[in-house]
């Protein structure tokens, strides 16, 4: 949709010349378009995605690839005090400024600039919402889309039900899928500007499944169901009792750090790849069941119905494996 949309901005300033479609001429026409993208993105294991994601090696080696622009992300390290600050404005400032480099230097060709609002794979990374602001303002800039990726942190998981929607921020599109049953996106006004547009024209974007009814009454019922019963609200109060349990096991235990989370979107960092795998295995024969997230973090994702009792209890137990873990450590 937002090389579409590209193709179309480049026609009508007169870069690409329109007229009958030609196989060779749009073969030479879309080469140039690319989407910007950030270090530690994930974004999906085939297609166009696989290049914009850069986690796993795994997932992407030996996969052809396109070579797109990929720019730093300047995570948050928790705490956030006056240091910590003062390293992400310097951050934020090369990265946007890396984007309209890139920019000049390639000029109309980024279609759009695609983002995770916390990156969930590459290690639950966040980002102030003032950038996420600077990057509405820098896409518009550059003449590129705004994109977010909600699959991990839509439908109501960090305590609202998009998480780009804590920094009062509007993509112009929006990627979902899983939680909903259904992937799919939505899209903002300036996917209209140009009339035979992918929405409009039929045929343009489709897929095998795509409409399924089942899937659709599935998503209907559980859309009810987290209005019904408030549960985007749950995910935010009990999800701060959550990152509060954390930070104090965090406080206790010098192994626990950088705990971070937003709603029940929550991880914290370990000393080392072993250790939190170590951790994560012996969360697992305790009963409780964790993610490991980049190179040495685990990742929480309880679901909407978690309630206060059994943040307790998964505490606990997440205190008893830390320690567990440090005596050994200490032995």
């Amino acid at each position: 949709a937002a090389m579409d949309w590209k193709s179309h901005d480049r026609e009508a300033k007169g870069i690409d010349a329109s007229g009958k479609f030609d196989w060779d001429t749009d073969q030479e026409k879309s080469s140039h378009l690319t989407i910007g993208h950030f270090h530690e993105a994930f974004h999906g294991r085939s297609g166009y995605t696989l290049s914009v994601t850069n986690t796993d090696p795994n997932k992407t080696a030996r996969f052809a690839k396109f070579d797109w622009p990929r720019f730093d992300n300047p995570k948050v390290r928790f705490p956030v005090d006056g240091a910590e600050n003062a390293r992400l404005d310097a951050c934020e400032g090369a990265a946007l400024d890396s984007i309209r480099a890139h920019a000049e230097a390639n000029p109309d060709t980024m279609a759009a600039i695609i983002m995770e609002p916390i990156q969930g794979e590459g290690g639950d990374n966040h980002f102030r919402d003032s950038f996420l602001r600077d990057m509405r303002s820098v896409c518009d800039e550059v003449g590129a889309l705004y994109i977010f990726d909600e699959v991990q942190t839509g439908m109501g998981a960090t305590g609202m039900m998009w998480a780009h929607q804590h920094a009062g921020v509007e993509p112009d599109m929006i990627a979902f899928g899983k939680k909903s049953q259904v992937c799919g996106l939505m899209a903002g006004p300036r996917l209209k500007e140009f009339d035979d547009n992918v929405f409009e024209t039929s045929g343009r974007i489709n897929s095998t499944w795509g409409g399924n009814l089942t899937d659709f009454v599935r998503a209907r019922l559980i859309l009810e169901t987290i209005e019904r019963d408030d549960l985007v609200r749950n995910a935010k109060v009990v999800g701060a009792e959550l990152v509060a349990g954390l930070e104090e096991l965090g406080a206790s235990n010098e192994m626990v750090s950088n705990v971070r989370g937003r709603g029940l979107f929550a991880a914290f960092t370990l000393p080392s790849q072993e250790i939190r795998d170590r951790f994560n295995s012996a969360c697992l024969e305790a009963g409780m069941h964790v993610m490991n997230s980049g190179t040495q973090s685990i990742r929480l994702r309880p679901n909407l119905t978690f309630s206060s009792e059994e943040v307790n209890e998964g505490l606990n137990i997440l205190e008893s494996v830390a320690n567990g873990i440090e005596s050994k450590a200490v032995a």
